[in-house]
């Protein structure tokens, strides 16, 4: 994306875009992760990728077809009771 500067508002925008794409991916059979850890290291990005510099780097989304059969894909951790995790406010 442009370069943000002081515009933090345009991250939230991102983190929406990001979560709609992955979303979109799942729906389409596809498993993805997203991989805050790409801005960290902008120039090796933008030397692999061909990105200008006149870009901010935030995030990256790695994507591709889950293998059913792998242990790793089978992992699930257990969750928090909803009542532990959400508060409703009146």
């Amino acid at each position: 994306m442009p370069k943000i500067g002081d515009n933090v508002f345009s991250a939230m925008d991102v983190g929406m875009i990001v979560q709609t794409f992955m979303l979109s991916l799942t729906a389409r059979g596809f498993g993805s992760v997203p991989q805050l850890l790409l801005a960290m290291y902008p120039d090796v990005v933008r030397e692999e990728f061909g990105v200008s510099d006149d870009y901010q780097l935030m995030v990256g989304v790695s994507f591709g077809k889950p293998d059913s059969q792998s242990p790793a894909n089978d992992i699930r951790q257990p969750r928090a009771p909803q009542g532990e995790t959400v508060f409703f406010h009146d």
